[in-house]
């Protein structure tokens, strides 16, 4: 099995990039490899580069944790890069920069050829964002970064026929049948 790194506390880089890409082309490109798996700080970093985020930010203090039912990652305020604190703008402006901000993220399967990265929840020192605000920012995010769908909290994912993305302790899992 191909393997990039897995450890939660491994930050968020632009290797992480190379190293994701390298277990998606092993696996779903050349077909090398009947299966891999790709540790959480480098899968966030490779949908970054999906998304167009060039070059990767440096992320120190966030934090990238996988287990079988979603992908966490948690930060701190004064932690995110200062664009994203832009982009959160009245969502975090207020609040003082130690604030934790967290996100879940769940995988749907969306059909033979399509996983789906589903933002569930953020949330700010602990409570939940309530949903009719977060859906209001979301949809201006989806507006901004089409790739994300109108909702701004789905990134789709396209896999071969057959291929299986699936979560798991501190990675993500891809195999071909």
């Amino acid at each position: 099995m191909a393997l990039a790194q897995s450890a939660a506390d491994t930050p968020v880089t632009g290797a992480g990039v190379v190293r994701a890409t390298a277990v998606v082309d092993d696996v779903f490109v050349a077909r090398t490899h009947a299966s891999g798996a790709i540790g959480g700080a480098d899968w966030v970093a490779y949908l970054m580069a999906r998304l167009g985020i060039h070059p990767i930010p440096a992320l120190p203090g966030f934090v990238v944790t996988v287990d079988s039912t979603q992908i966490q990652m948690t930060s701190r305020i004064a932690d995110l890069p200062r664009e994203t604190r832009t982009e959160l703008g009245p969502l975090v402006g207020f609040l003082d920069p130690s604030t934790p901000i967290a996100g879940t993220i769940t995988l749907q399967s969306v059909g033979p050829e399509a996983v789906r990265f589903h933002l569930d929840q953020v949330s700010l020192n602990g409570f939940a964002i309530p949903e009719a605000f977060l859906q209001s920012w979301l949809a201006d995010v989806g507006r901004r970064y089409p790739v994300l769908g109108r909702s701004g909290r789905d990134l789709l994912v396209q896999i071969p026929a057959g291929g299986r993305v699936t979560l798991g302790p501190d990675s993500l899992h891809l195999a071909l049948p």
